[in-house]
């Protein structure tokens, strides 16, 4: 049944032995009620990064950008200018070795969030509902888990180079 947000409709409601009719307003789809797969892509390469929320995105990328300038540090440190991979510094993951490599004359970590902000475009690649979701999530059967891997096996199949994913 296909309802448009911001309209009321009655449902009823059990109230201990006796029913009542309730109004429930239809909201829009938001963030809060969607898993979202998403990609984020410079102009050459793309990631893939499955998320529940479009909040839980926000913060894995933060945590991301961390990492990017994490990287920068400890191969500074460890291995002067010319450092290569993850600089040494064990949570890099393929995002912060990828960006860390654009960000290499970056001096401090705000350059680095912002250099990253200005490459990055976030797009939405799957959207699906949470409750369905949620009933596949931690088995090897999980939806999410599913859509990413056909996603990052469609784009390797095209053109391997353009995913950063270490799959």
């Amino acid at each position: 049944m296909g309802l448009r947000p911001n309209t009321q409709i009655a449902v009823p409601v059990r109230h201990g032995t006796s029913w009542e009719w309730a109004r429930l307003l239809v909201v829009p789809d938001t963030a809060m009620h969607t898993i979202r797969l998403f990609a984020v892509a410079t102009a050459t390469k793309e990631l893939v990064l499955k998320s529940h929320t479009q909040n839980h995105f926000k913060k894995r990328t933060a945590q991301h950008i961390y990492d990017a300038w994490k990287v920068l540090e400890a191969g500074r440190s460890k291995y002067g200018d010319n450092w290569r991979g993850s600089g040494g510094y064990g949570r890099a993951d393929a995002f912060a070795k990828h960006f860390a490599d654009h960000c290499r004359d970056c001096r401090t970590s705000n350059e680095v969030k912002s250099r990253i902000k200005e490459i990055l475009t976030p797009k939405i690649l799957w959207k699906g509902d949470r409750i369905r979701c949620m009933k596949s999530a931690m088995t090897p059967q999980c939806k999410l888990c599913m859509v990413e891997r056909k996603e990052i096996c469609h784009r390797l199949k095209e053109n391997k180079q353009s995913i950063i994913n270490d799959n």
